[in-house]
């Protein structure tokens, strides 16, 4: 019954940070997932340099 309430505790405490924790945690999560996937394809495409005056 302690575990239970202690876990309950916990993610009371985080559910109160709000949705904006939840969402920052997920946006983070996709896109490390995305580099990793994708990071090799993303770096080999050339990119235009630009002439400073």
């Amino acid at each position: 019954m302690k575990d239970a309430a202690s876990r309950y505790a916990a993610i009371t405490a985080v559910v109160r940070l709000g949705p904006d924790l939840w969402l920052n945690l997920q946006k983070r999560y996709d896109l490390e997932r995305a580099e990793q996937e994708l990071g090799e394809k993303i770096n080999a495409i050339p990119t235009l340099e630009v002439a400073v005056l």
